[in-house]
């Protein structure tokens, strides 16, 4: 059964709530499920936190508090505060990369952390930012991160140069990729696309009523949305086709990449020309067709959707479920709104003792085959616990110069401690798990597969080959030529076989049956597994 559940996160609140129940006191992180019964399942207690500053793993939250320079490491496994790390600087956002195997991190004096949290090595980038780091994004092959900043900036870094241990690395660490510059004032929101190739875009809001498509990877600004408001959350198509923000009134909007429905703010280029390119339904944003000039749009107020009660307040956090038919509006008051996409109406799902200021899906359960959008990668490390920050991995100071150059850098107790859980996936493997058909895939079949009927009309043929020689032999007798793939159902006898043919006989029913007993085994294994 499809199990779907997600993570929000609450601010304390400018006024206490009046009452609160036993079960929810003091709590600020709760994991509430969405389908297939919609009811709180967990709460973590002692956490208050603010946008972009909550983390989640499949064993670890982070969450960097609001009211302090810290943030609280809770076990998703044992549901208890496993530690609280101190900081330096009070920490402005997280976001988890490589894997879940590293948390990048921006301080309010506009410096970026990578913190290790296998290892406990901690990787510093002092003041990139002239103000605090808002949000922090990675793409898909954590190869880049951006970072946006109230300065009204945008870096992008490269991953791999970041984690680098090599000396001639940690002079470049400092300087980003690209600086995305078009924005006017602080960064509120950004997101980055789901593709891995190079056509993978980035989304930034600000506070200046826009939101910009970018290419980061060669840092251009692709498509300019002029907004209503100032958006306050914004939340990407699964597939990249448009993206929703929300605003302080509570209401949400959606931004179609390939609609004709906006208006135009183009004077570069002549008119019956910019009249052409808009009316063109299909406007892809990687497109030379404007001559090298960034689009700016107007979407038009038909793709505004209003709450039926302003109640609720600001929508502070969204969140698109793993079908992308279903958007998850946090509000100021504590309310979670559920909305139907295709009718974009609302209802409320639950109400939490604070302003909800983060939402994250987890990886989806119950649907055998390949892995759905949102669903579980299957990592390759088990984290059991955290390691705080190193000192002595920072710098290496030290460490003999000579010694660290001629391993690359990398300090004699560098070490981390997880739990492999599969091994790496190799050609060899990947085939091998291709070529026999998964349990959980066959029960999602709606026919049997041709490899599976295959299988067993090979193994009928060898358990009855004493019944296909006898009848090939009356068969000959009586000048009838013998059916293809017949088995005997007669009570006759069949011919007595020689003691090579009986041997060859044994061989064939022995091998059928050490495949049969493969197959259980593998089935008893997997069936294990999923209920670890």
């Amino acid at each position: 059964m499809l199990t779907e559940k997600f993570i929000a996160s609450i601010r304390k609140p400018a006024i206490p709530p009046k009452s609160s129940s036993t079960g929810t006191k003091d709590a600020g992180i709760f994991q509430h499920e969405l389908q297939p019964v919609a009811a709180p399942r967990a709460v973590f207690k002692k956490s208050t936190t603010s946008a972009h500053c909550l983390a989640v793993s499949e064993t670890h939250i982070f969450a960097a508090q609001s009211d302090k320079a810290v943030i609280h490491v809770y076990s998703r496994e044992r549901g208890n505060h496993e530690n609280t790390v101190p900081f330096p600087e009070k920490i402005t956002c997280v976001e988890l990369i490589c894997d879940d195997t590293v948390l990048a991190l921006g301080t309010a004096a506009g410096s970026l952390l990578l913190w290790e949290t296998l290892t406990g090595r901690m990787v510093s980038v002092p003041e990139c930012h002239l103000q605090a780091v808002s949000v922090l994004a990675v793409d898909p092959s954590s190869n880049f991160l951006l970072s946006g900043s109230v300065d009204s900036n945008i870096h992008v870094w490269s991953i791999p140069l970041l984690l680098s241990f090599s000396q001639s690395a940690q002079s470049e660490r400092d300087t980003p990729l690209h600086t995305l510059s078009n924005h006017q004032s602080a960064i509120t929101a950004l997101k980055i696309g789901h593709t891995r190739t190079e056509s993978c875009i980035a989304i930034s809001a600000s506070e200046d009523k826009t939101a910009v498509i970018w290419d980061f990877r060669t840092g251009d600004a692709l498509r300019t949305y002029l907004l209503p408001s100032v958006p306050k959350a914004i939340e990407l198509d699964v597939v990249d086709r448009g993206f929703y923000t929300s605003y302080d009134d509570g209401s949400i909007q959606l931004v179609d990449f390939y609609t004709a429905d906006t208006t135009s703010s183009i004077t570069s280029l002549e008119p019956a020309k910019a009249e052409k390119t808009l009316r063109n339904p299909i406007n892809p944003l990687h497109t030379s067709s404007i001559e090298s000039t960034s689009t700016v749009l107007s979407p038009s107020l038909s793709s505004l959707w209003k709450p039926p009660d302003p109640s609720p307040g600001p929508a502070l956090s969204l969140l698109l479920s793993w079908d992308s038919t279903k958007l998850l509006s946090g509000h100021d008051s504590g309310a979670i709104l559920i909305w139907d996409i295709s009718t974009r109406s609302s209802t409320p799902l639950t109400t939490l003792p604070g302003p909800v200021t983060n939402l994250h899906l987890l990886p989806i359960h119950g649907i055998p085959g390949p892995s759905p959008p949102h669903a579980g990668t299957g990592t390759l490390l088990k984290p059991h616990t955290i390691v705080k920050p190193r000192p002595d991995l920072t710098g290496a100071v030290n460490e003999d110069p000579a010694r660290l150059a001629r391993n690359g850098g990398i300090p004699l107790n560098y070490e981390f401690r997880a739990q492999i859980l599969r091994e790496p996936a190799t050609l060899q493997t990947a085939t091998a798990s291709t070529a026999t058909a998964d349990f959980r895939t066959l029960l999602a079949c709606t026919v049997f597969p041709s490899d599976l009927l295959a299988d067993g009309i090979a193994e009928l043929a060898e358990w009855s080959a004493d019944g296909l020689t006898h009848v090939a032999t009356q068969g000959a007798t009586n000048g009838i030529a013998p059916a293809e793939e017949f088995v005997a159902l007669g009570e006759e006898k069949p011919k007595e076989l020689d003691l090579q043919a009986q041997n060859e006989l044994l061989r064939k029913q022995v091998r059928s049956l050490q495949r049969v007993q493969r197959v259980n085994l593998k089935m008893m294994s997997a069936m294990r597994y999923d209920s670890e």
